[in-house]
């Protein structure tokens, strides 16, 4: 049996959640292939899976790591990105030719939707993100301006709702989320999610619950520690590290352990002052310092969240400006309680001391939302398999 994930490849989050399911099918005798680009391929390439090259497509920041959207749309939505969106679709039918997979899914990805419908095959959608929207962040200074940035909105428009249609077209449809009323991505699902059920499946975070083999971090010092997790594209989460090598060291009443996302680099760890910094640790050493830590610091990305929900731990989220899902993500683990927000612009050491403290005296436990998860890999298999599901995937509990 052969399986062909076709995987968004900006920043890590989709291939890593991607990655707890394909080792499962692994152990199971399948054979496994996935289809990626960019961040994505790099992490693919180095965990030994058999990957095949997909053409990137990507979005644009600033210098200040704000999306740049009249840059993105030039690149990727208008005559440049439209035929870079044919040649996804190309590449995918020329791979799924090329593997004849049994089963197809796409994380995120509707150059998949489109090949595999070309094809007559069925595919399962894994997508937390259903409405793709433009953030408020170019204010015009002139008519022309205006002018430029209607162009820009109306066609943001017409290309958002035909993604929005193509993911659609999907024959399953599964939300790596807590089911409702404690959805993480609610403000990017959208009321479709909501209105479909028949073919839409909320699984659960995608996180695996235990480090591997009992592999960890060997800690050493001063405890407790907040673990500062950064991720994302290249660009931000450099920038964001940056920053917070500015900033953690002027909170000397905590220990901080940060992780740069820099798969790339295996060089060892540093010292700064109360700040001890890893360019990169694997997926097991990250498990066991969210298991240890009181408190992450990190982005919004839906899979960060999810990892920190899967370990009970109150968050500190710094969400990448204009980015609308990670906005969305944030406003609502603030809304449900779990976490606490502080935007790239406003980081500073004070920002930052005030956040922390706020979230360690709320705490998650005291406002648990989360009880217990089944094992959404588990159920992503039984899915597939046409078994039944459990009744009760989360278990929810007031604490």
């Amino acid at each position: 049996m052969k399986a062909y994930f076709a995987v968004n490849g900006i920043g890590l989050g989709h291939i890593k959640r991607c990655e707890p399911i394909a080792e499962k099918l692994i152990e199971e005798g399948w054979r496994v292939f996935f289809s990626t680009y960019l961040d994505g391929y790099d992490y693919a390439s180095r965990r030994g899976f058999r990957v095949l090259p997909a053409t990137p497509i990507s979005y644009v920041v600033d210098d200040e790591g704000n999306v740049d959207y009249k840059a993105t749309l030039i690149g990727n939505g208008l005559s440049m990105g439209f035929r870079r969106a044919l040649r996804q679709v190309t590449e995918e039918i020329r791979h799924i030719k090329a593997v004849r997979p049994h089963l197809i899914v796409s994380d995120s990805r509707a150059s998949t939707v489109i090949a595999a419908k070309l094809m007559g095959l069925p595919v399962t959608l894994i997508i937390n993100q259903m409405r793709v929207e433009m953030a408020e962040t170019v204010k015009p200074r002139s008519t022309v301006e205006r002018i430029i940035l209607l162009t820009i909105r109306l066609s943001w428009f017409i290309l958002k709702h035909l993604i929005e249609y193509i993911w659609t077209l999907s024959d399953r449809i599964l939300i790596p989320d807590l089911p409702p009323p404690y959805t993480i991505a609610k403000n990017t699902l959208g009321v479709f999610a909501y209105r479909r059920r028949g073919d839409i499946s909320f699984i659960g975070p995608l996180v695996r619950r235990r480090p591997r083999h009992g592999r960890g971090l060997r800690l050493t010092g001063d405890y407790p520690f907040i673990y500062v997790a950064v991720s994302g594209p290249r660009r931000e989460r450099r920038l964001l590290a940056s920053k917070l090598m500015e900033v953690l060291p002027e909170i000397p009443e905590y220990r901080f352990i940060l992780t740069e996302g820099e798969p790339s680099q295996a060089s060892p760890a540093r010292r700064l002052g109360n700040v001890t910094i890893y360019p990169w640790v694997d997926d097991d050493v990250q498990l066991g310092l969210l298991e240890r830590c009181l408190l992450v610091v990190c982005r919004a990305g839906h899979g960060m969240i999810g990892k920190a929900l899967a370990y009970g731990k109150p968050m500190v989220l710094i969400p990448i400006p204009g980015h609308m899902e990670q906005l969305g993500n944030a406003s609502r683990v603030k809304e449900l309680g779990l976490g606490e927000v502080v935007n790239q612009e406003d980081l500073t050491a004070s920002t930052l001391r005030e956040a922390i403290g706020r979230a360690l005296r709320s705490g998650l436990k005291s406002r648990a939302r989360l009880a217990a998860m089944e094992d959404p890999v588990e159920e992503f298999l039984n899915i597939i398999n046409g078994r039944a599901g459990r009744k009760a995937l989360i278990t929810v509990r007031a604490v």
